[in-house]
């Protein structure tokens, strides 16, 4: 399974993690971003790129996964900064019909909330979609790593554990 080549031991092992590598999914629609954070955790201030998934490949995705009854407990909007897509809005209506498929799927937009466009994006954001803001107002902001050592296993990691990412 993926948990077992992803875990070295059983200890490392999270049932509600494991539960989510299975039922939710993260769509990384876009690379592009307005900040150039340092500490980064998607690599975009270290490969900036304006690459972005295209309509055809995200309905790909939604047709795939409604052929295969695939039921997403959660559908994750990630980027870059996602709301800088260039087909932003049309994206979304693209997801939407795997919502009419399955209603109980979250559909959750992860954001950094910054500048102008930004913000007015995230005013038209549809009300089927909750919004991870995480409100930045400059480049520099706290962050966790997720690449830790096997001698730092200790008290931190419980956070590192808790969180998605690494997993």
């Amino acid at each position: 399974t993926i948990r077992e080549e992803v875990c070295a031991s059983d200890a490392a092992w999270n049932p509600s993690l494991d539960k989510a590598l299975v039922n939710n999914i993260q769509l990384e629609i876009t690379t592009a971003c307005n900040l150039a954070c340092h500490n980064c955790d998607r690599g975009c201030g270290m490969a900036k790129s304006a690459e972005c998934i295209n309509l055809g490949q995200l309905g790909m995705f939604v047709t795939e996964s409604i052929a295969a009854k695939k039921t997403w407990g959660r559908i994750d909007i990630i980027g870059g900064e996602p709301t800088i897509h260039k087909n932003f809005f049309e994206a979304l209506d693209i997801l939407y019909s795997y919502k009419e498929f399955n209603p109980k799927t979250k559909f959750r937009l992860t954001t950094n909330g910054h500048g102008k466009f930004v913000r007015k994006q995230l005013e038209k954001i549809p009300d089927w979609i909750q919004v991870r803001n995480t409100a930045k107002k400059d480049n520099t902001h706290k962050f966790t790593a997720v690449n830790m050592a096997p001698i730092d296993m200790g008290i931190a990691a419980k956070d590192v554990r808790a969180c998605s990412i690494p997993w």
